[in-house]
């Protein structure tokens, strides 16, 4: 064995046993209607499992796509579950960011296929990533009337003496 694949295999292991201890503390501190939440990175978790044993080549061919694959997935589902926490928003099970990963599984592809729609889906979810982000912090910004990221906010002193309003 290489040292990646330790490593893999400890990050997977690791990884495994506190997705089960953090399923088990939510279970009994929130009850078992929480578990819907944690739905979809179970299904994230078991679908990488599923792929990466029904297609050992795609990450053998091609490791780091599938980590950015991997952690954009994740990022992708915690950001939205963050977003709806913030907004008190009913959260939605369902993610359709894992169809492609469902499709990956079903449709018989060849291994330059697997390729190619393991990079093409990759570059697709990270430029939705950064226009759900960019659009999400700009209404919100806007509805707060503040700038992102700056103590001194102009944009509500300007607001105001647009509208003809002074403090």
């Amino acid at each position: 064995m290489r040292n990646l694949d330790v490593m893999v295999l400890m990050t997977i292991i690791l990884l495994m046993r506190e997705m089960i201890e953090k399923a088990i503390f939510v279970a009994r501190t929130y009850g078992r209607h929480a578990i819907v939440t944690l739905l979809p990175i179970i299904s994230f978790v078991v679908l990488m499992i599923s792929v990466g044993y029904k297609h050992d080549h795609i990450f053998a061919r091609n490791p780091r796509t599938c980590f950015h694959l991997c952690s954009l997935l994740f990022c992708e589902m915690v950001t939205q579950l963050m977003l709806n926490r913030t907004t008190s928003t009913r959260f939605n099970p369902i993610r359709l960011v894992l169809v492609p990963l469902i499709i990956l599984l079903v449709v018989p592809m060849t291994k330059n296929q697997h390729h190619d729609f393991v990079t093409i889906y990759t570059v697709a979810l990270g430029m939705f990533l950064l226009f759900k982000v960019r659009i999400v912090i700009h209404e919100m910004c806007d509805v707060l009337g503040i700038w992102c990221f700056d103590i001194v906010t102009p944009y509500y002193k300007e607001e105001y003496v647009m509208n003809g309003k002074k403090d």
